[in-house]
């Protein structure tokens, strides 16, 4: 679905720049449902400060993710952001469920995080090529 856009980028330009933006959303959406996953399930030492942590750290991550869902919007993409279609596009692997280790879930989450942020990375370039400065930045 296409919607009116006010971007100055070309059809050539924007397809590859809203691909990437969407392998991001799918990335960061999945990093948040891990964190949440983690957040409900941390239990031992520590587990209070983790929990709250895990929980607010979530809450950075679903902005960072709406916000480049947003950008497909304003590019003139429709936002494909279900949980069918996130499940099926991100690159984030699965999270254990049985983790309950607040350690463990760190280590969890870490190589999640290391996934999000080369698909950020990758989008920038992506938007750099293509000429996309507001994405860019």
């Amino acid at each position: 679905m296409k919607f009116p856009s006010l971007s100055p980028l070309g059809d050539e330009q924007t397809k590859p720049v809203v691909a990437a933006l969407r392998q991001c959303v799918a990335d960061l959406t999945a990093l948040h449902d891990a964190l949440y996953t983690a957040h409900r399930n941390v239990k031992g030492p520590g587990c209070e400060a983790l929990h709250k942590l895990f929980g607010e750290v979530a809450g950075v991550v679903f902005e960072h993710a709406d916000t480049l869902d947003e950008r497909i919007t304003h590019l003139g993409e429709a936002s494909l952001t279900t949980t069918q279609w996130v499940a099926k596009t991100t690159k984030v692997p699965e999270y254990d469920v049985t983790i309950v280790d607040g350690l463990a879930h760190c280590r969890a989450l870490v190589d999640r995080f290391d996934v999000a942020n080369y698909t950020l990375h990758e989008a920038r370039d992506v938007a750099d090529e293509n000429g996309d400065q507001n994405t860019f930045d």
